[in-house]
């Protein structure tokens, strides 16, 4: 047998024992959590995301748009900085206790070299992941979009884990969660971001 199906009904084991201490609820009641995350995380819209990239340190005025596979963003800072990019959803790395990352190819490439251009794009990826794991996030009126960003060449890697609501999930002991709905990847379409969710099969149909 898999490491990953090992590795899943452990975890199937471990919410039958802890959901009603951590979350309130029985297993069937976190079934129905994270079918509901998964039906309210079906997209973002440009107006969000442009919501998102104004809520950045340091941003007077910013756009975006969601068209030909990529989201376009201009956007000012309030020293005057200017910066012009698109951002290409790549990749998405979710591993089992470990990294959950989403990778953007972002041209011109010395956009990338740039602190401002790359808190955009960590903000951008802040929105995915409260759209994501909105439920187990809890409700904000001002959440923080921001997150740990790395420019490996044309690519920035944004560390999920680093955004402040998971975090705070995580040290609340609800880290296994972020296992538990897997996102396969990130598709741009005219006006917004689909987003492609998936439970794991043991969870999805354990009893």
């Amino acid at each position: 047998m898999s490491d990953r199906s090992d590795y899943m009904k452990s975890l199937v084991r471990g919410f039958a024992e802890s959901a009603s201490k951590r979350l309130g609820t029985p297993l069937a009641g976190l079934r129905k959590l994270l079918q509901a995350a998964m039906a309210q995380a079906s997209s973002i819209s440009d107006h969000q995301i442009v919501t998102a990239l104004t809520r950045v340190q340091g941003v007077s005025e910013a756009s975006a748009v969601c068209r030909e596979d990529r989201i376009w963003v201009e956007a000012t800072s309030s020293e005057g900085l200017v910066v012009r990019f698109s951002m290409e959803p790549t990749g998405a790395r979710f591993a089992p206790r470990g990294a959950k990352e989403l990778i953007f190819h972002v041209e011109p490439e010395e956009v990338a070299t740039k602190a401002f251009a790359r808190d955009l794009v960590a903000a951008v990826a802040a929105l995915v992941a409260h759209t994501l794991w909105g439920p187990f996030l809890g409700r904000s009126s001002a959440p923080e979009y921001d997150a740990i960003a790395e420019r490996e060449g044309k690519e920035v890697r944004v560390d999920l884990r680093s955004v402040p609501a998971v975090r705070s999930a995580q040290k609340r002991g609800l880290g296994q969660l972020f296992d538990a709905l897997e996102l396969g990847r990130i598709e741009v379409r005219e006006g917004s971001l689909k987003l492609h969710l998936k439970l794991p099969p043991l969870l999805a149909h354990h009893p």
